[in-house]
């Protein structure tokens, strides 16, 4: 192993050490050079940032060698030194840094350019404190010639805004893109186009069922507007249940057939069954919404005018599936 990846295995861990030793003396040190990247230009001849102390003291208790020596060796004396308690980074070093960002943001941003959803795109708007960065506006530019790139007044505390927006009203985002295909682990009738593939499993009276299946309510890249509920999806109950719980996943396939490996599980929904209701064959209907940041959902319990509206949340934790009281509920109520 180089001197070089040496340095940067020893480094992360005395990062870690000095941001749990001296948070407010590391907080600091990330501040200037926040405000030193902004500020770097391709003429700039090097930047110099505030050596955070004891540094070199905690870097010399775990890898046993001092800071001074190790920045001596090899290419380190071209990008970087330290000089009368100054970080002194050198254009090599700054350009490397910058460069690996840029190629980044460019991989990604193309990438979402392929997407059919942004076809007619014409200009990039860039936002945050790295859009005041020159380098990057000029690698982005130099990288999409073809665009129009407009960098906004005010543009780095853009995203603090809109956070504060959104905190004081979430439904000022009127539409999201789901990011996955969402749906919930049911039982289904065997369909011999659909489950081409599955041996289904046989019941005492007769039917041909499929486990482990996958009941879609929302599909990747579905437009989702905000408190606009999606077409509800019926289910049954069987028995006297106090309540019955939900097995939900996410995917990254338009039309997951089980919930298998190229499925997620991310928590469980569950619905407490009115004591009135107890007892007796149940059809429950279920959708989903955007609510915020999350998506929420609701049962109707019943049919008819004897309908209840069940208070339902998802638990994100790993639980206990066994959990007494509770049964999965499927499509067919078998």
């Amino acid at each position: 192993m180089s001197v070089i990846n040496l340095f940067f295995q020893f480094t992360h861990r005395v990062i870690q050490q000095y941001r749990i030793e001296h948070p407010t003396q590391w907080i600091t040190f990330e501040n200037n050079f926040e405000r030193e990247k902004c500020r770097y230009s391709p003429d700039t001849y090097e930047v110099a940032i505030q050596c955070p102390n004891n540094f070199a003291t905690i870097y010399e208790k775990i890898t046993k060698a001092k800071l001074e020596n190790t920045l001596s060796k090899d290419d380190w004396p071209t990008k970087v030194k330290i000089t009368d308690g100054f970080l002194i980074l050198k254009p090599k070093a700054v350009n490397m840094m910058f460069q690996i960002a840029i190629d980044k943001i460019t991989s990604h941003t193309k990438t979402l350019l392929t997407k059919k959803e942004l076809k007619g795109v014409k200009a990039l708007l860039l936002v945050g404190g790295f859009s005041e960065s020159k380098v990057v506006t000029n690698g982005i530019k130099s990288a999409f010639n073809g665009y129009r790139v407009l960098v906004p007044p005010n543009a780095k505390i853009s995203v603090l805004k809109g956070a504060v927006m959104f905190g004081h009203d979430p439904n000022i985002i009127s539409m999201r893109i789901s990011p996955y295909t969402y749906g919930v682990h049911s039982r289904v009738l065997y369909d011999a186009t659909r489950h081409a593939t599955i041996n289904p499993q046989q019941l005492l009276d007769g039917r041909r069922v499929v486990e482990n299946a996958f009941h879609k309510h929302l599909t990747i890249r579905e437009q989702v507007y905000v408190d606009q509920a999606t077409k509800g999806a019926n289910y049954k109950s069987v028995g006297n249940l106090k309540n019955v719980f939900w097995k939900v996943y996410q995917s990254e396939l338009k039309d997951p057939i089980l919930c298998d490996g190229q499925c997620r599980y991310i928590g469980r929904l569950n619905v407490d069954i009115p004591t009135a209701m107890q007892g007796s064959t149940l059809n429950l209907n279920m959708t989903m919404t955007c609510i915020g940041s999350e998506l929420e959902a609701k049962v109707v319990v019943g049919e008819g005018k004897n309908t209840i509206v069940c208070c339902s949340k998802f638990e994100f934790l790993n639980i206990d599936m066994s959990m007494p009281g509770s049964v999965e509920v499927d499509e067919l109520g078998l």
